[in-house]
């Protein structure tokens, strides 16, 4: 039992965060086994960089530095750890799937750069996990396994931008020291050993997450003005002309190998010419403002419940961002979806950490179980306090718009018992994963009632944009 209760720690928040980069690319999601390329190549980095890492620290006693801010420590964070498993990932990702003909858009450099580092997360995170125990893979879900995986989707964003810049090399050479900058900031707080260092993470991956979305953010309007932009363009190859295509053709034509970026567009309203390149590079950028925005795709209530349970409940976090930049971007309204649910990680998460430092002090087993009972409280009031959050936003702008839609009071009563319940669930009772599984069933189900309304109300969106652009 103990050994699944560590492989689920140290595989989940990988295997989450994965899961929600892949399913961010709504309009052209890369092949499948691109994604499991990208996950097993991360986590092949870990072993050549460990062994670098652990001569380098041997050679030069870097092991045996005293807590601080001293050269050895800077030279440890920055130049054995910082540098040697960001070189790697980079050398892989050029390697591997740079060149490859499914890397057709700037977007997907997001996608392959984060699930890299979430496969670096989860193999790192295993090794740490079953060597150190529980309380370290507790540390690492709320620190390294997001700061890894959005270390990635920053380097990704410069990837996904070399892969369509006239100056590419200068491009990746700028991501790679930028990760390799805050990677080495990050471990030097982790090797100081300050009272504070654990404050500093927080704050420091926090900033990371925050960026990475504003990175993904900023390549998905590229992404959606391909699949959407109206203008028609012929390409001229090897003398030949074919066409005309949308953007969105010619972006799935480079993925079949009929195109390459550098092939010329000629423009059929004007006559205008310029490289696929250059077109997805520069002028896109400028183009999505006259984009009249399209309505989200529409989610399968089943497949929520399934990343729900797979994920040990991790994909809350994910559906809840997700939705409320839907709502943001769609009606306009004032939230900001990337602190609110850093301030739903930070509330919700850390209190393990921090019940698993002092835990020691409880004086019999009757404190710690009321202190455990204290601590499920709080975080499933928590993550039911930010869903009524999040459902009374969603309730005032479908109001009137659908027939019979959720009732939040019932939906986020039922969401905290379901959350309370399998926090409490004692490890072990007979029978205990197959309940675990059935409550978190339930209580994705929860989610799910909510997304079915949603998809409704989108599909009636769906109708009037297209009455409006076809009027």
């Amino acid at each position: 039992m103990e050994f699944f209760n560590l492989l689920y720690l140290a595989t989940g928040p990988g295997i989450a965060l994965a899961i929600f980069l892949y399913y961010s690319d709504k309009w052209e999601p890369e092949p499948r086994w691109m994604v499991i390329k990208s996950f097993l190549l991360g986590g092949f980095a870990v072993f050549p960089s460990a062994y670098i890492e652990e001569t380098l620290q041997t050679a030069y006693h870097l092991n045996d530095t005293a807590p601080g801010f001293g050269w050895e420590v800077l030279v440890n964070a920055f130049v054995v750890v910082a540098l040697v498993e960001e070189l790697f990932k980079v050398l892989l990702l050029k390697a591997f799937l740079y060149d490859d003909r499914q890397f057709n858009e700037p977007f997907d450099g997001i996608v392959y750069g984060g699930i890299m580092g979430c496969g670096f997360a989860t193999f790192e995170n295993v090794i740490y996990v079953f060597s150190y125990g529980q309380s370290v893979g507790l540390l690492r879900m709320v620190t390294a396994v997001p700061g890894h995986a959005f270390l990635g989707i920053i380097f990704g964003y410069f990837l996904g931008t070399a892969k369509f810049s006239p100056n590419g090399k200068a491009v990746i050479f700028k991501g790679a020291a930028l990760v390799v900058l805050l990677h080495g900031l990050y471990d030097t707080v982790v090797f100081s050993q300050t009272s504070w260092s654990f404050l500093y993470l927080l704050v420091m991956v926090s900033l990371g997450i925050y960026f990475g979305l504003r990175a993904k953010k900023e390549l998905a309007r590229h992404s959606k003005v391909i699949e959407f932009f109206r203008k028609q363009f012929c390409v001229l190859k090897n003398g030949n002309r074919s066409g005309p295509f949308l953007l969105k053709d010619i972006r799935n034509k480079i993925a079949e190998g009929q195109f390459e970026t550098d092939d010329i567009l000629e423009e059929t309203s004007s006559g205008k010419q310029t490289t696929i390149k250059e077109i997805f590079f520069k002028e896109i950028g400028a183009r999505h403002v006259y984009l009249t925005g399209f309505p989200p795709a529409r989610q399968p209530p089943a497949q929520i419940i399934l990343f729900f349970v797979m994920t040990l409940g991790f994909y809350f976090y994910f559906w809840f961002h997700k939705i409320l930049r839907q709502i943001r971007n769609q009606k306009r309204c004032r939230v900001n979806p990337e602190l609110r649910v850093m301030l739903l990680f930070i509330l919700t998460l850390v209190p393990f950490f921090l019940f698993g430092r002092f835990q020691q002090l409880f004086a019999s087993q009757e404190e710690t179980r009321m202190a455990e009972w204290t601590l499920y409280f709080f975080v499933s009031g928590m993550e039911a306090y930010f869903l009524l959050g999040l459902l009374q936003i969603l309730n005032r702008v479908i109001r009137g718009k659908i027939k019979s839609p959720f009732n939040l009071w019932i939906l986020v009563g039922l969401f905290f018992i379901l959350s309370l319940t399998a926090k409490s669930l004692p490890l072990g009772m007979p029978g205990y994963w197959v309940t675990e599984f059935a409550v978190l069933g339930l209580q994705g189900a929860v989610l799910a009632r909510v997304q079915k309304d949603l998809n409704h109300f989108w599909e009636l969106e769906r109708d009037l944009w297209e009455k409006k652009t076809n009027a």
